[in-house]
């Protein structure tokens, strides 16, 4: 999730770029929202970052908003025979309500593979997408891999139960959903669980969540490649129930780390990747 981008950030360095490249090649799933995301990258970028762009976000630059004005569209609605499903009709902030004001939404072209899944509310498709989304290997790749990317920051959708109906539908696309349920549901579990990270590949900060069949001591740390543990996020007696802990990489370097989970003779451990 990247926000408000332009030149005057750089949106994906080369590294950034390696490390998605890996991560969508081994099969990962991620999500790119951000205005002006495809005008820094492909209209604006270099052949490397234009190949990025095409081959790994599966989009490309159509124009700098919908018909080029400027604080015109601010609602979007998701195309019929979507891949994600039916998404109810939203807006996204036009700077009153406490994000920024997205009054330069990115229009995207689908590329090799890819479909346009979300258009903006009163602009013809002809003229590109609000959202495209990709399932299939990437180049070079070995597995199967998938990206959904917006032309606007997912943040500024308005309403947090709107959102969370979004990402549902995203996680379902990306064959997540089945690790994630309602707290509800997770009220009492009958057996020790650890979930995969979101979001994931991450920028700092992210979120893990595991659930405890009973009242128990448990540990959870994160570790490098080399198995040496960088962080403690969680050692104490927790009672029984579904539990999540922020995880703030701020002082850690880009790359991939392992998160693991123990208590008793119980021991799960997951794989994240942190990109700066």
């Amino acid at each position: 999730i990247l926000g408000d981008e332009s030149t005057a950030d750089e949106t994906f360095s080369t590294s950034e770029q390696a490390f998605v490249k890996t991560f969508l090649q081994g099969g990962g799933r991620l999500l790119v929202s951000g205005a002006e995301l495809a005008w820094d990258v492909d209209y604006k970028g270099s052949a490397t970052d234009k190949d990025f762009c095409w081959n790994f976000l599966k989009m490309k630059y159509l124009s700098d908003a919908p018909g080029d004005s400027s604080g015109k569209y601010y609602r979007a609605e998701t195309i019929p025979g979507s891949p994600l499903g039916d998404i109810s009709t939203f807006y996204f902030d036009n700077g009153t309500r406490g994000t920024i004001n997205v009054k330069w939404p990115d229009v995207l072209g689908h590329t090799n593979g890819s479909s346009g899944f979300l258009k903006y509310t009163g602009f013809d498709t002809t003229g590109g997408f609000a959202g495209t989304c990709f399932s299939g290997v990437f180049t070079g790749g070995t597995q199967e891999g998938k990206v959904v990317t917006l032309g606007f920051p997912f943040e500024t959708i308005i309403a947090e139960s709107v959102r969370n109906d979004f990402m549902e539908k995203i996680l379902t696309y990306f064959e997540v959903a089945g690790e994630i349920r309602k707290t509800d549901d997770l009220a009492f579990p009958d057996e020790f669980r650890l979930y995969q990270n979101y979001p994931n590949p991450f920028n700092s900060q992210t979120t893990i969540l595991f659930q405890i069949p009973k009242t128990e001591h448990i540990t959870l740390k994160v570790l490098n490649l080399r198995g040496e543990e960088v962080a403690t996020l969680t050692d104490r007696k927790e009672i029984a129930g579904s539990h999540h802990v922020n995880f703030d990489a701020g002082q850690l370097a880009s790359g991939t780390y392992f998160y693991q989970l123990q208590s008793g003779n119980f021991r799960a451990t997951k794989q994240l990747t942190l990109i700066k």
